[in-house]
């Protein structure tokens, strides 16, 4: 089975590489991305609304709808972009991917805190949002001191003898199975009241539950086959012969926005409807997916870590940026989560406009160490 999954794997490599070298592959290559992330965009709306609309008339509560649900299907491309990364021998490509979505996804939340001010989606944060921010910054500062590019830090990429995994990658599998046991068990028992929230709407009181279940599973799978078919479009805008485009610099931005897109799509959807409590649960709960899905990557390589990978190459201070910017932006997060801040319109804004500096110019700064190929020693 192993075997066949194996041969799957590098014929469909193999199909990639001959349309990588294809020449007119660049001219229409974005006609495909556009026509693909349409598909992405309309999946994420009908998903995303319908989930919305089976909390209110199901006992489905709120946190785990966002957390669990919600972020598993939109994380789906990531565990695509993993499993082709280790394949192909470039688990680097899979790091890069994640610290890049989850920038860009923190980003977005606090820009839609900003438009959806009104509907003050981190009022009504529950205990298990909170521990998801909190988790989340703890895997930050794991990859924040896993990734210092100094050799006193260099039993951080230790790899496994036998596995050939990081260790490191192994800790937040664990922690996460975890974390995942119990937030399924207690966290289906916290119900939020949404505020500014037209219930009769949102719950769709007028179609059965059946047809609500049908069209959230529509949704649900042409978000996972427009997202599988948008992370090999971008590898292929990333191939040497097309565009070239670095995976740290504005790879990542490019890869994080296009894998993050069914996560942004869902984030503005539920904002607009007052769905604070899920839109965070989801953007948060798919963050974390993220992070567990580099696991797969890791043993996908079967090689040696991807961490210590990362080490030898000329590109591990630009990794070493990203992942500094990523915990910051998580901690900034965490803030608006305070009563005493959200509470606060000012304060949240202001924080909220923070993030989105922070992004910008650290990425901007990254994107401009990479292009410039300055390597600090």
């Amino acid at each position: 089975m192993v075997n066949h999954i194996v041969f799957l794997a590098n014929d469909s490599l193999s199909i990639l590489n001959q349309i990588e070298n294809w020449h007119p592959i660049k001219y229409f290559i974005w006609f495909i991305f556009l026509l693909v992330a349409t598909g992405t965009f309309f999946g994420a709306k009908l998903s995303s609304t319908y989930l919305s609309a089976l909390t209110q008339r199901t006992r489905l509560g709120t946190a785990v709808a966002g957390g669990i649900i919600l972020s598993f299907i939109s994380a789906s491309p990531e565990l695509t972009a993993a499993l082709v990364s280790g394949i192909i021998g470039h688990p680097e490509l899979s790091v890069s991917d994640v610290i890049g979505s989850n920038s860009v996804i923190t980003f977005c939340l606090a820009l839609a805190n900003i438009i959806f001010l009104r509907k003050k989606l981190f009022a009504n944060t529950t205990k298990w949002n909170n521990i998801m921010m909190w988790l989340l910054l703890g895997f930050d500062l794991l990859l924040v001191i896993t990734l210092i590019p100094i050799k006193e830090f260099a039993f951080m990429r230790v790899t496994i003898p036998g596995i050939r995994l990081s260790w490191v990658n192994l800790v937040i599998f664990i922690s996460y199975i975890i974390f995942f046991v119990l937030f399924t068990k207690h966290a289906s028992k916290e119900q939020t009241t949404e505020i500014d929230l037209d219930t009769e709407k949102v719950a769709m009181s007028h179609l059965k539950l059946k047809r609500i279940y049908t069209i959230f599973g529509l949704g649900t799978g042409l978000i996972i086959i427009s997202a599988f078919l948008l992370t090999f479009t971008v590898k292929i805008m990333q191939a040497p012969s097309v565009y070239n485009i670095p995976s740290t610099s504005a790879g990542g931005v490019l890869l994080g926005y296009v894998t993050g897109l069914p996560e942004l799509t869902s984030l503005f959807f539920l904002a607009k409807l007052g769905q604070g409590t899920i839109a965070i649960s989801a953007t948060v709960g798919a963050n974390l997916f993220h992070y567990f899905f580099n696991f797969f990557s890791d043993i996908a390589y079967f090689n040696e870590g991807e961490y210590k990978t990362i080490a030898t190459t000329n590109l591990r201070y630009e990794y070493f940026l990203i992942i500094c910017i990523e915990a910051l932006l998580t901690g900034l997060l965490i803030l608006n989560t305070r009563k005493k801040i959200s509470n606060n319109k000012i304060m949240l804004v202001t924080i909220s406009v923070v993030i989105m500096l922070v992004y910008v110019i650290g990425w901007t700064a990254n994107i401009a160490l990479t292009s410039t190929n300055v390597i600090i020693k």
